[in-house]
């Protein structure tokens, strides 16, 4: 089995482009929603931003399950439980299942230190995203000691379940010389690989965005090696579009984001944003408004500064290139979790 284990049915990809159509006359749908479940974490790491938000009680069981249901109701199909450390949550387990009666397709993100003790729940999941920041002595130099045994450990026991897991690397100083050992870990292990850059929504994030990605020359070695390993999951267009903001050729995103339109992300405490560097900032409560009405009501700009999420694949997905549906569709025909 694959990344992907409840592949999609027609009816889901007829869905999904009546969706991106209606988009195109301005009628919001949520397709995807990334939730928050805890900002809460059993690990520090040097660049998370999870911290540094509202401290406001984590909403309960039912009132979560209402929310699911209600953006179920307004078209999701594909649902994200984020953190903090999401394994965590004591009803986790309770709030997938219940994801999977919705008919949700169910992707995890976790640190991968508790998966040997949380196994059970993660059968029940779709796609699971490991972090991994480099080798051994890097990635405990972020994260904490002893944490990269753990995350192998995890990766290994997922694809004993039938789950191909995804490696998550922030790119950093730290690691920047070490991209392509992380593909051949990822290769090693039986696993895909996401790259990213760090996300500058908080001071101590804002540290780790290195000084080096043009002068090392980091994007064009991860397009080069695409064209020789099929499971690097970020597509050419982000590793692009890193590039030349990078170097100074764009200043910001190009495209119109569609992050409030066809995604959104949701607080542990039932606020809305459009995307992660608006969370905290930006905000309607779906508890006081109701979660559909909160989500018509965010901001109609669609302009973006960020640059730097991967919301820029789904975007170019769902603002209908055909190239990209082509080859969405038979990825996740496959079962493959990937953009390329």
């Amino acid at each position: 089995m694959g990344g992907v284990r409840m592949k999609p049915k027609l009816k889901d990809y007829l869905s999904a482009g009546i969706a991106a159509l209606k988009v195109k006359f301005n009628i919001k749908v949520p397709l995807r929603v990334t939730y928050i479940v805890t900002n809460s974490c059993n690990l520090r790491c040097k660049y998370c931003y999870a911290d540094s938000f509202s401290k406001k009680s984590d909403m309960n069981t039912c009132q979560v399950k209402n929310m699911m249901k209600e953006f179920k109701d307004l078209g999701t199909k594909i649902w994200k439980f984020g953190g903090g450390e999401p394994l965590i949550r004591n009803d986790i387990e309770d709030l997938i299942e219940y994801g999977r009666k919705l008919g949700f397709i169910i992707s995890i993100d976790t640190n991968g230190t508790l998966t040997s003790k949380k196994i059970h729940i993660l059968k029940k999941v779709d796609n699971v995203q490991i972090s991994i920041d480099g080798p051994k002595k890097i990635h405990d130099a972020i994260r904490g000691e002893g944490v990269f045994n753990k995350c192998i450990e995890s990766i290994n026991i997922l694809n004993k379940i039938g789950i191909k897991p995804m490696i998550n690397c922030v790119i950093s100083d730290k690691n920047i010389d070490y991209i392509e050992e992380m593909v051949l870990l990822a290769k090693k292990h039986n696993a895909y690989i996401n790259f990213q850059t760090v996300v500058p929504v908080t001071n101590r994030s804002k540290e780790m965005i290195s000084k080096k990605l043009i002068e090392k020359d980091v994007f064009n070695k991860i397009i080069a090696l695409k064209k020789k390993y099929d499971f690097i999951a970020v597509s050419d267009a982000s590793l692009k579009r890193f590039r030349d903001y990078y170097s100074g050729k764009i200043k910001k995103f190009q495209k119109k984001c569609l992050a409030g339109k066809i995604y959104c992300i949701v607080s542990p405490s039932g606020e809305v944003s459009r995307c992660i560097s608006e969370l905290g900032t930006k905000k309607i409560s779906g508890l006081e408004k109701g979660f559909g009405k909160a989500f018509k009501n965010l901001s109609k700009d669609y302009g973006c500064d960020c640059t730097f999420c991967n919301y820029y694949d789904l975007s170019n997905l769902y603002s209908l290139n055909l190239k990209r549906i082509i080859r969405a569709y038979n990825n996740l025909r496959k079962g493959r979790w990937i953009y390329n």
